[in-house]
Protein backbone atom coordinates (compact mmCIF):
# COMPACT_ATOMS: atom_id res chain seq x y z
CA UNK A 1 0.00 0.00 0.00
CA UNK A 2 1.66 3.20 -1.18
CA UNK A 3 -1.16 5.47 -2.36
CA UNK A 4 -0.30 9.15 -2.56
CA UNK A 5 -2.16 11.38 -0.09
CA UNK A 6 -2.52 15.09 -0.87
CA UNK A 7 -2.65 17.08 2.38
CA UNK A 8 -4.16 20.52 1.73
CA UNK A 9 -3.42 23.19 4.35
CA UNK A 10 -4.86 26.72 3.95
CA UNK A 11 -2.68 29.23 5.80
CA UNK A 12 -3.73 32.70 6.92
CA UNK A 13 -2.07 34.75 9.68
CA UNK A 14 -1.17 31.82 11.93
CA UNK A 15 2.52 32.45 12.55
CA UNK A 16 2.11 31.37 16.19
CA UNK A 17 0.62 27.98 15.29
CA UNK A 18 1.63 26.92 11.78
CA UNK A 19 4.99 25.37 12.69
CA UNK A 20 3.37 22.88 15.04
CA UNK A 21 0.90 22.02 12.29
CA UNK A 22 3.60 21.56 9.65
CA UNK A 23 5.83 19.52 11.96
CA UNK A 24 2.94 17.15 12.65
CA UNK A 25 2.43 16.63 8.91
CA UNK A 26 6.03 16.21 7.77
CA UNK A 27 6.66 13.76 10.62
CA UNK A 28 3.82 11.42 9.68
CA UNK A 29 4.60 7.70 9.85
CA UNK A 30 3.02 7.45 6.39
CA UNK A 31 5.60 8.96 4.03
CA UNK A 32 3.96 9.13 0.60
CA UNK A 33 2.49 12.61 0.99
CA UNK A 34 2.02 15.64 -1.23
CA UNK A 35 1.77 18.61 1.14
CA UNK A 36 0.09 21.66 -0.40
CA UNK A 37 0.32 24.91 1.58
CA UNK A 38 -1.99 27.66 0.35
CA UNK A 39 -0.91 31.02 1.77
CA UNK A 40 -4.16 32.96 1.55
CA UNK A 41 -2.66 36.46 1.53
CA UNK A 42 -1.18 36.33 5.03
CA UNK A 43 0.04 39.67 6.38
CA UNK A 44 2.22 38.17 9.11
CA UNK A 45 5.18 35.78 8.73
CA UNK A 46 3.06 32.71 7.90
CA UNK A 47 4.00 32.77 4.20
CA UNK A 48 7.73 33.01 5.02
CA UNK A 49 7.42 30.03 7.36
CA UNK A 50 5.76 28.01 4.60
CA UNK A 51 8.59 28.84 2.18
CA UNK A 52 11.19 27.86 4.77
CA UNK A 53 9.56 24.47 5.31
CA UNK A 54 9.37 23.90 1.53
CA UNK A 55 13.18 24.22 1.39
CA UNK A 56 13.47 21.49 4.04
CA UNK A 57 11.00 18.98 2.58
CA UNK A 58 10.61 18.31 -1.15
CA UNK A 59 7.07 17.00 -0.63
CA UNK A 60 5.87 20.53 0.17
CA UNK A 61 4.38 22.84 -2.48
CA UNK A 62 3.55 26.44 -1.55
CA UNK A 63 0.99 28.65 -3.30
CA UNK A 64 0.91 32.37 -2.47
CA UNK A 65 -2.37 34.05 -3.42
CA UNK A 66 -4.40 37.13 -2.55
CA UNK A 67 -6.81 36.61 0.32
CA UNK A 68 -9.99 34.88 -0.83
CA UNK A 69 -11.08 32.98 2.28
CA UNK A 70 -10.83 29.44 3.58
CA UNK A 71 -13.10 27.80 1.00
CA UNK A 72 -11.29 29.22 -2.03
CA UNK A 73 -7.90 28.44 -0.46
CA UNK A 74 -8.96 24.79 -0.24
CA UNK A 75 -10.17 24.95 -3.84
CA UNK A 76 -6.77 26.25 -4.95
CA UNK A 77 -5.16 23.28 -3.25
CA UNK A 78 -7.63 20.87 -4.85
CA UNK A 79 -6.87 22.21 -8.35
CA UNK A 80 -3.23 21.11 -8.14
CA UNK A 81 -3.61 18.03 -5.92
CA UNK A 82 -2.54 14.77 -7.57
CA UNK A 83 -3.06 12.31 -4.71
CA UNK A 84 -5.14 9.13 -4.74
CA UNK A 85 -6.61 10.48 -1.49
CA UNK A 86 -7.21 14.03 -0.24
CA UNK A 87 -7.28 15.33 3.32
CA UNK A 88 -7.58 18.82 4.76
CA UNK A 89 -5.73 20.12 7.81
CA UNK A 90 -6.35 23.58 9.27
CA UNK A 91 -3.12 25.47 9.88
CA UNK A 92 -3.79 26.18 13.56
CA UNK A 93 -4.47 22.48 14.27
CA UNK A 94 -2.17 19.46 14.27
CA UNK A 95 -2.42 15.73 13.62
CA UNK A 96 -1.13 12.66 15.42
CA UNK A 97 1.81 10.75 13.95
CA UNK A 98 -0.33 7.91 12.55
CA UNK A 99 -3.20 10.06 11.27
CA UNK A 100 -2.57 9.45 7.56
CA UNK A 101 -1.56 5.81 8.01
CA UNK A 102 -4.62 4.88 10.06
CA UNK A 103 -7.08 6.58 7.72
CA UNK A 104 -5.65 5.28 4.45
CA UNK A 105 -5.36 1.75 5.86
CA UNK A 106 -9.02 1.89 6.95
CA UNK A 107 -10.12 3.17 3.54
CA UNK A 108 -8.10 0.55 1.66
CA UNK A 109 -8.99 -2.35 3.95
CA UNK A 110 -12.72 -1.70 3.69
CA UNK A 111 -12.78 -0.26 0.15
CA UNK A 112 -14.39 2.88 1.58
CA UNK A 113 -14.73 6.22 -0.19
CA UNK A 114 -14.20 8.26 2.99
CA UNK A 115 -12.45 7.46 6.28
CA UNK A 116 -13.22 9.40 9.47
CA UNK A 117 -11.43 9.48 12.83
CA UNK A 118 -12.17 10.90 16.25
CA UNK A 119 -10.63 14.18 17.31
CA UNK A 120 -9.56 16.17 20.36
CA UNK A 121 -10.86 19.63 21.19
CA UNK A 122 -7.80 21.54 22.39
CA UNK A 123 -7.66 24.51 24.73
CA UNK A 124 -4.62 25.98 26.44
CA UNK A 125 -5.18 23.74 29.46
CA UNK A 126 -5.51 20.42 27.63
CA UNK A 127 -7.46 18.14 25.31
CA UNK A 128 -11.01 16.78 25.39
CA UNK A 129 -11.60 13.66 23.24
CA UNK A 130 -14.59 13.97 20.91
CA UNK A 131 -16.37 11.44 18.70
CA UNK A 132 -14.50 8.37 19.88
CA UNK A 133 -16.68 5.28 19.90
CA UNK A 134 -15.88 1.79 21.18
CA UNK A 135 -15.38 0.16 17.81
CA UNK A 136 -14.30 0.83 14.26
CA UNK A 137 -17.18 0.35 11.84
CA UNK A 138 -18.26 0.75 8.24
CA UNK A 139 -21.52 2.29 7.09
CA UNK A 140 -23.05 4.13 4.15
CA UNK A 141 -22.73 7.81 3.30
CA UNK A 142 -26.46 8.31 3.79
CA UNK A 143 -26.31 6.77 7.26
CA UNK A 144 -23.42 9.06 8.25
CA UNK A 145 -25.44 12.05 7.00
CA UNK A 146 -28.32 10.95 9.21
CA UNK A 147 -25.95 10.74 12.20
CA UNK A 148 -24.47 14.16 11.35
CA UNK A 149 -27.89 15.83 11.44
CA UNK A 150 -29.50 13.92 14.32
CA UNK A 151 -28.30 14.81 17.81
CA UNK A 152 -30.06 11.90 19.50
CA UNK A 153 -28.89 9.19 17.10
CA UNK A 154 -26.60 6.29 18.04
CA UNK A 155 -23.60 8.17 16.65
CA UNK A 156 -22.81 11.78 15.88
CA UNK A 157 -20.31 13.25 13.39
CA UNK A 158 -19.20 16.82 12.78
CA UNK A 159 -19.67 18.58 9.44
CA UNK A 160 -16.01 19.65 9.19
CA UNK A 161 -13.71 18.26 6.50
CA UNK A 162 -10.60 18.24 8.70
CA UNK A 163 -10.85 14.80 10.35
CA UNK A 164 -11.64 12.94 7.14
CA UNK A 165 -9.77 11.31 4.26
CA UNK A 166 -11.50 11.39 0.85
CA UNK A 167 -10.90 9.09 -2.09
CA UNK A 168 -10.01 11.43 -4.94
CA UNK A 169 -12.77 10.34 -7.33
CA UNK A 170 -15.51 10.80 -4.72
CA UNK A 171 -14.85 14.57 -4.59
CA UNK A 172 -14.05 15.05 -8.27
CA UNK A 173 -15.33 18.47 -9.42
CA UNK A 174 -16.71 19.19 -5.94
CA UNK A 175 -15.76 22.67 -4.75
CA UNK A 176 -16.11 24.76 -1.61
CA UNK A 177 -18.59 27.59 -2.09
CA UNK A 178 -17.94 30.17 0.60
CA UNK A 179 -15.58 31.75 3.11
CA UNK A 180 -17.50 30.42 6.14
CA UNK A 181 -19.61 27.33 6.85
CA UNK A 182 -18.43 25.94 3.51
CA UNK A 183 -18.11 22.46 5.03
CA UNK A 184 -21.89 22.05 5.39
CA UNK A 185 -22.63 21.51 1.70
CA UNK A 186 -19.23 20.02 0.89
CA UNK A 187 -19.78 17.15 3.30
CA UNK A 188 -23.45 16.77 2.39
CA UNK A 189 -22.52 16.26 -1.27
CA UNK A 190 -19.37 14.17 -0.71
CA UNK A 191 -20.98 11.85 1.82
CA UNK A 192 -24.04 11.47 -0.38
CA UNK A 193 -21.73 10.25 -3.15
CA UNK A 194 -19.99 7.75 -0.83
CA UNK A 195 -21.08 4.11 -0.95
CA UNK A 196 -19.04 3.21 2.12
CA UNK A 197 -17.48 5.21 4.94
CA UNK A 198 -15.04 3.78 7.49
CA UNK A 199 -14.75 5.06 11.05
CA UNK A 200 -11.47 4.73 12.98
CA UNK A 201 -12.05 4.79 16.74
CA UNK A 202 -8.97 6.85 17.62
CA UNK A 203 -8.65 10.59 18.24
CA UNK A 204 -6.01 11.40 15.63
CA UNK A 205 -6.84 15.03 14.85
CA UNK A 206 -6.27 17.93 17.28
CA UNK A 207 -8.70 20.81 16.78
CA UNK A 208 -7.74 24.09 18.43
CA UNK A 209 -10.92 25.80 19.58
CA UNK A 210 -11.53 29.52 20.11
CA UNK A 211 -8.13 30.64 18.85
CA UNK A 212 -7.89 34.44 18.95
CA UNK A 213 -8.47 35.75 15.43
CA UNK A 214 -10.15 32.59 14.12
CA UNK A 215 -13.53 32.68 12.37
CA UNK A 216 -15.19 30.87 15.31
CA UNK A 217 -13.70 33.22 17.94
CA UNK A 218 -15.31 36.24 16.30
CA UNK A 219 -18.60 35.18 17.82
CA UNK A 220 -22.16 36.05 16.99
CA UNK A 221 -22.09 37.94 13.69
CA UNK A 222 -24.72 38.67 11.03
CA UNK A 223 -22.70 37.36 8.11
CA UNK A 224 -21.79 34.07 9.77
CA UNK A 225 -25.45 33.51 10.73
CA UNK A 226 -26.52 34.26 7.16
CA UNK A 227 -24.02 31.83 5.64
CA UNK A 228 -24.72 29.10 8.17
CA UNK A 229 -28.48 29.16 7.68
CA UNK A 230 -28.15 29.63 3.91
CA UNK A 231 -26.14 26.43 3.57
CA UNK A 232 -28.30 24.49 6.01
CA UNK A 233 -31.40 25.44 4.02
CA UNK A 234 -29.55 24.61 0.80
CA UNK A 235 -28.82 21.17 2.27
CA UNK A 236 -32.57 20.59 2.72
CA UNK A 237 -33.18 21.46 -0.93
CA UNK A 238 -30.27 19.25 -2.06
CA UNK A 239 -31.86 16.20 -0.42
CA UNK A 240 -35.29 17.08 -1.76
CA UNK A 241 -33.92 17.34 -5.31
CA UNK A 242 -32.44 13.88 -4.91
CA UNK A 243 -35.74 12.52 -3.51
CA UNK A 244 -34.10 11.72 -0.16
CA UNK A 245 -37.17 12.47 1.96
CA UNK A 246 -35.81 11.15 5.27
CA UNK A 247 -32.56 13.08 4.94
CA UNK A 248 -34.48 16.21 3.93
CA UNK A 249 -36.56 15.87 7.11
CA UNK A 250 -33.40 15.45 9.20
CA UNK A 251 -31.91 18.55 7.57
CA UNK A 252 -35.11 20.54 8.06
CA UNK A 253 -35.18 19.64 11.75
CA UNK A 254 -31.66 21.10 12.06
CA UNK A 255 -32.81 24.36 10.44
CA UNK A 256 -35.78 24.66 12.79
CA UNK A 257 -33.67 23.79 15.85
CA UNK A 258 -31.03 26.40 14.94
CA UNK A 259 -33.56 29.13 14.16
CA UNK A 260 -35.17 28.56 17.54
CA UNK A 261 -31.80 29.00 19.24
CA UNK A 262 -30.80 32.01 17.16
CA UNK A 263 -34.16 33.67 17.76
CA UNK A 264 -33.54 33.49 21.51
CA UNK A 265 -29.86 34.48 21.29
CA UNK A 266 -30.64 37.46 19.06
CA UNK A 267 -33.46 38.56 21.35
CA UNK A 268 -31.02 38.53 24.27
CA UNK A 269 -28.21 40.24 22.38
CA UNK A 270 -27.28 43.86 23.02
CA UNK A 271 -26.86 44.31 19.26
CA UNK A 272 -29.80 45.14 17.04
CA UNK A 273 -30.98 41.95 15.30
CA UNK A 274 -34.57 43.11 14.85
CA UNK A 275 -34.76 42.23 11.13
CA UNK A 276 -33.62 38.65 11.85
CA UNK A 277 -35.90 38.31 14.85
CA UNK A 278 -38.93 39.31 12.77
CA UNK A 279 -37.98 36.97 9.93
CA UNK A 280 -37.28 33.97 12.17
CA UNK A 281 -40.52 34.55 14.06
CA UNK A 282 -42.50 34.39 10.79
CA UNK A 283 -40.52 31.36 9.55
CA UNK A 284 -40.95 29.40 12.78
CA UNK A 285 -44.67 30.10 13.08
CA UNK A 286 -45.12 28.58 9.62
CA UNK A 287 -43.33 25.36 10.60
CA UNK A 288 -45.37 22.22 11.07
CA UNK A 289 -44.47 19.46 13.49
CA UNK A 290 -41.44 17.31 12.69
CA UNK A 291 -40.14 13.89 13.69
CA UNK A 292 -37.62 15.11 16.28
CA UNK A 293 -39.50 15.12 19.60
CA UNK A 294 -37.31 17.60 21.49
CA UNK A 295 -37.39 20.12 18.64
CA UNK A 296 -41.16 19.68 18.39
CA UNK A 297 -41.58 20.49 22.08
CA UNK A 298 -39.32 23.53 21.73
CA UNK A 299 -41.27 24.71 18.69
CA UNK A 300 -44.57 24.33 20.54
CA UNK A 301 -43.26 26.37 23.51
CA UNK A 302 -42.01 29.04 21.12
CA UNK A 303 -45.32 29.29 19.26
CA UNK A 304 -47.40 29.52 22.45
CA UNK A 305 -45.02 31.37 24.78
CA UNK A 306 -42.16 33.08 22.89
CA UNK A 307 -41.00 35.03 25.95
CA UNK A 308 -40.88 31.83 28.01
CA UNK A 309 -38.76 30.23 25.27
CA UNK A 310 -36.25 33.09 25.51
CA UNK A 311 -36.07 32.67 29.30
CA UNK A 312 -35.48 28.92 28.95
CA UNK A 313 -32.56 29.49 26.58
CA UNK A 314 -31.13 32.26 28.74
CA UNK A 315 -31.11 29.96 31.77
CA UNK A 316 -29.82 26.91 29.87
CA UNK A 317 -26.88 28.71 28.21
CA UNK A 318 -26.29 31.21 31.04
CA UNK A 319 -26.51 33.92 28.41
Amino acid sequence: MNELISVIIPVYNVEQYVERCLNSVINQSYLNLEIILVDDGSTDKSGEICDRYALKDSRIKVIHEENAGLGEARNRGLRIASGDYICFVDSDDWIEEDYCKELVQAAERTNSDIAICGYNECLKDGKTPKVKYDDCFITTGKEILHYTMTANSKYWFNISVWNKLYKREIISELWFKSRVYEDIMYNAESMYRANKIAYVNKCLYNYRINREGSIISKGFQRKTIEFEMKFKEERVEFFKRNNEIKLARDAEAVVIHDKLLYYAFMSLSKDNFSEYIRKYKVDLRKCGFIADTKTNIALLIFKCFPRLWIKIIKKKYKY
